[in-house]
């Protein structure tokens, strides 16, 4: 003996003849939606790097050049643009990555550095 819950759970794998469409309870209801999956991040790594503490210390040391990194995504999980804006040029530098994760930002920086090549070496 089985549930009927089971019996549709084996109709939906294909187990018998039977489809989904012959079942009256499977055709007058919607399928579920999935929760999206969310990456849970810490809050911690965050502290003394909020827009307080930039400002803060851009008072107590206004003249150190400050360059801003951001991520540009466009499709979800796709291809992204890192953007590289030095602030007090006004300049703004984009970089095409195949993913939005920290591997990707250091082999574009691994990539400068060798190109670019130290001045003080």
């Amino acid at each position: 003996m089985v549930s009927e819950r089971t019996l549709y759970k084996y109709v939906y794998a294909g187990l018998f003849k039977a489809r989904n469409i012959d079942m009256p309870r499977t055709i007058c209801m919607r399928p579920r939606r999935k929760k999206p999956y969310t990456i849970k991040v810490d809050t911690r790594c965050r502290e003394g790097r909020t827009r307080k503490d930039y400002e803060a210390f851009i008072r107590q040391n206004p003249d150190t050049p400050v360059v801003q990194l951001d991520s540009v995504e466009g499709i979800k999980n796709g291809a992204v643009l890192l953007t590289v804006t030095f602030v007090s040029t006004g300049l703004q530098v984009a970089f095409r990555c195949d993913h939005n994760d920290a591997r990707s930002v250091s082999d574009i920086f691994d990539r400068l550095y060798l190109e670019l090549r130290p001045i003080f070496l």
